[in-house]
């Protein structure tokens, strides 16, 4: 999926980071929340890189969403392209789709275990 719209005119800030059992480290230099029919996808992009976790639609709050059943996170990191099979992601969101926190973490198709977390807030107008 191409983002760079969405990407292009973000209104977030914040960051998007994860760390892969075979020693990669992500860490964003862009973020964004990008609604989808079915929810959201947090999104971190750095370079040519970028890490996407899935959400559905969620009230205000925090929930646990499950990875691997109808929602995924998938990463594209160094060339290579791989996504959950299990796992699960904790996050507080707001009810407008402008802000979530939280941690993740899953088992991906290729067999790495990864973790992360992630802040992504709407851009404060001065």
């Amino acid at each position: 999926m191409d983002f760079s719209k969405e990407l292009k005119n973000s209104k977030s800030s914040g960051h998007l980071t994860a760390t892969l059992s075979d020693g990669q480290k992500f860490h964003s230099v862009l973020v964004d929340i990008i609604p989808t029919a079915t929810g959201a996808i947090l999104i971190g992009v750095n370079a040519t890189d970028n890490v996407r976790l899935d959400q559905p639609k969620l009230s205000a709050g925090t929930h646990t969403v499950k990875f691997g059943e109808n929602h995924n996170a998938w990463f594209s990191l160094q060339g290579e392209s791989f996504e959950s099979v299990s796992g699960e992601m904790k996050v507080k969101v707001d009810g407008q789709l402008t802000a979530a926190e939280g941690i993740f973490n899953c088992v991906t198709n290729n067999g790495l275990e990864v973790s992360g977390e992630f802040n992504i807030q709407p851009v404060k107008k001065p």
